[in-house]
């Protein structure tokens, strides 16, 4: 292999890892905002299998999002998705990574707190050129419920935005 090709094989290595954490960032955007359409579109258009432990298994993307819709797509869940510290290993037609996740949760109605962290094992392919989820499995590491205090919320909407200008 000459220089060249070296370099170019190591762009596009560099440039398929920026896809991925780009991939697996609109997901989590995705849910964070209960955009289900742009959820779906993140996987594999054929069979996927998708473990999520305590919230299903699925395979297909479609009868994630729709269990997502009924428990999930509410304005009073205000969700923060946090994937951090990804490793990455791309092979010749698929990828895996495994990924931390930090997940914050605030629900209104409820009054209660949820902080929460795991891991994702993903495995990803390429279709029509694009980088997809075929397999995701997450694993929960802690849990931490906590019922917020009647004067510590008083306004819910103000847990959307402060208010700042």
């Amino acid at each position: 292999m000459n220089l060249s090709q070296s370099i170019n094989t190591r762009i596009t290595h560099l440039e398929d890892c920026e896809a991925i954490k780009n991939l697996k960032y609109r997901y989590f955007d995705a849910c964070d905002t209960k955009d289900t359409q742009s959820m779906i579109e993140c996987f594999s258009h054929n069979a996927v299998h998708i473990d999520y432990e305590d919230f299903g298994i699925f395979n297909t993307a479609k009868k994630m999002v729709n269990e997502f819709k009924v428990f999930s797509c509410f304005d009073h869940l205000l969700e923060h998705h946090s994937g951090k510290n990804p490793i990455i290993k791309i092979t010749k037609n698929n990828a895996s990574a495994h990924w931390s996740l930090s997940y914050f949760l605030v629900d209104t109605n409820k009054k209660i707190t949820l902080n929460l962290t795991g891991f994702y094992k993903d495995i990803y392919i390429k279709e029509s050129g694009k980088w997809l989820i075929k397999e995701s499995v997450f694993k929960k590491t802690s849990s931490f419920y906590q019922k917020i205090d009647k004067g510590v919320m008083s306004n819910p909407i103000a847990a959307r935005s402060l208010g700042f200008k």
